[in-house]
């Protein structure tokens, strides 16, 4: 289901980059260039959203996805007047804590 949290992670970014600089910010497609239009603390959260075939570093990396999808869809909520519901992003986590081995 990575490949379907990156999409969606992916998505978010691209929401977040025009909501910060307009509707005609250019994103590219699907993350073409996004070294370029991406802001650089998204770029460094993003880099830690990779990991390699170990269990340790897939969950290291499973969570660094899931804080960098809440902090993006938190600040567009915000700056749109939505609220995120807080608890199920909590129970998302806590299910993610429980599954690990």
């Amino acid at each position: 289901r990575d490949m379907n949290a990156k999409e969606l992670l992916l998505q978010v970014i691209e929401w977040d980059e025009k909501d910060r600089h307009g509707q005609g910010y250019d994103t590219w497609h699907m993350g073409r260039f996004i070294a370029e239009w991406a802001s650089s603390d998204t770029l460094l959260e993003l880099s830690e959203c990779f990991g390699g075939f170990g269990q340790a570093d897939s969950w290291r990396a499973l969570n660094a996805t899931a804080a960098l999808f809440g902090r993006l869809s938190h600040g567009i909520g915000a700056r749109h007047g939505f609220s995120c519901p807080d608890s199920l992003e909590q129970e998302v986590i806590r299910w993610m804590e429980a599954q690990k081995i």
